[in-house]
């Protein structure tokens, strides 16, 4: 059993050495012109048979053996000992100065043999000599390739590896765009009712009983909304996985009427065919209305809040106005001590504290995203009269439902 870590030649080194052994001892043995050994046949057989063996060393000792072989090329004729062994000299050495040394070797023992034997011309030798160094020469040419190859190889690697990172970060951003959605809104909507009940719990039981109905209705619908959005992301699947589709445009309306009944005052204005606008541009298009209702709510003051859709040239304008916010105008008195704020007072309160919720900090960029992955425009910003404004600009000239 071969120890870890010990060398051995593969298939192909093996290949090869038998290869130019068996043609250079034959050779040696068919012809009387085998350099110094002349015509001594079995004596240039047994050095070129020798030259042979080292070639299985050739990929862990390139230079060795390639000075070897070109000893063993003086001495016998053995050329293809020398290609092979320049080859591997130029693809795996780390020297390039060693390879041009051993180069030189070669050709240095040619020019001699050369000289030593009336019948080898300058002329042959120089071509032998050329012809041996080319040997090197592709060595080298092979092993840049390779390193080239490995390179765009590694790199490709980093790169998918930063692909699969990136993927993996915008997926994790996505998740929390879509659960400051499901829960930002609804949370908000229950912290208003929660608020408005505690300042009016004195105006009797049918007023609680109706508050809190809203507040459970609305933690409902925040639980389904976040089962159906567990049920896309895979995490909860089975049959009761919720299948229902996205938000579209045509429940805005129910949108604005949940934050009517919430106390904030909504005008919803439609204009154009909204039941043109495909699925993917209406599920932003609630989701801008959804993030703007929203910061109304919380942030708006009880100001009125108007809602604009219009479809027109392809696109779809969701503009979301909230006017300056009202002077205060809870009553010095109420407080949750007080138990008989009116309806307005009470909403006014609720809303306080639905303001003082902490932010996720990602409502508007999350929209901003949404917007342009469509090829919107996105702006939100404070208005000259004191108010805010949403506008979203989304284009569906391109996009079906197909």
């Amino acid at each position: 059993m071969r120890a870890p870590g010990a060398w051995r030649p593969d298939r192909a080194d093996v290949g090869l050495a038998v290869a130019a052994t068996a043609f250079g001892v034959c050779d040696s043995l068919t012809q009387t012109a085998n350099h110094l050994l002349g015509d001594r046949q079995v004596a240039a057989a047994l050095v070129t048979g020798f030259g042979g063996l080292l070639l299985l060393f050739r990929r862990r000792f390139p230079i060795t053996v390639a000075a070897v072989c070109a000893v063993v090329n003086v001495v016998a004729f053995a050329p293809a000992h020398v290609i092979l062994s320049l080859y591997a000299a130029g693809a795996y050495s780390r020297s390039r100065a060693s390879v041009i040394a051993v180069s030189l070797l070669v050709a240095v023992g040619e020019v001699l043999v050369s000289r030593n034997d009336p019948g080898e011309s300058p002329v042959r030798a120089l071509m032998w000599s050329a012809f041996y160094c080319g040997g090197s020469v592709i060595g080298v040419l092979s092993r840049r390739y390779t390193a080239t190859v490995e390179a765009y190889a590694e790199a490709l690697i980093r790169e998918r590896a930063q692909m699969v990172q990136r993927a993996r970060l915008d997926e994790r951003a996505r998740i929390a765009r879509e659960m400051h959605d499901v829960v930002s809104h609804r949370v908000s909507l229950m912290v208003v009712e929660a608020g408005a009940m505690e300042v009016s719990a004195g105006r009797g039981p049918e007023w609680v009983t109706t508050v809190a109905g809203r507040i459970r209705a609305s933690g409902r619908q925040a639980l389904e909304e976040l089962r159906r959005v567990m049920g896309v992301l895979d995490l909860a699947p089975g049959p009761d996985a919720p299948l229902s589709p996205q938000h579209g445009v045509l429940e805005i309306k129910a949108l604005a009427d949940g934050a009517r009944v919430a106390g904030l005052e909504v005008a919803l204005a439609e204009d154009g065919d909204l039941g043109s606008v495909p699925a993917a541009v209406g599920a932003t298009a609630y989701r801008v209305a959804q993030e703007s209702l929203t910061n109304s709510c919380k942030h708006g003051g009880g100001a009125p809040v108007r809602v604009a859709l219009r479809v027109q040239d392809g696109s779809l304008v969701v503009r979301v106005t909230t006017r300056p916010p009202p002077a205060p105008h809870l009553r010095e008195n109420a407080g949750p001590d007080d138990g008989r704020a009116s309806p307005e007072e009470a909403w006014a309160h609720g809303r306080e504290a639905a303001g003082r919720l902490p932010g996720a900090g990602v409502g508007l960029i999350g929209l901003r995203e949404r917007v342009e992955a469509l090829g919107g425009l996105f702006k939100a910003g404070p208005r000259d009269d004191g108010g805010y404004e949403v506008v979203a600009v989304l284009p569906f000239g391109g996009i079906s439902d197909d």
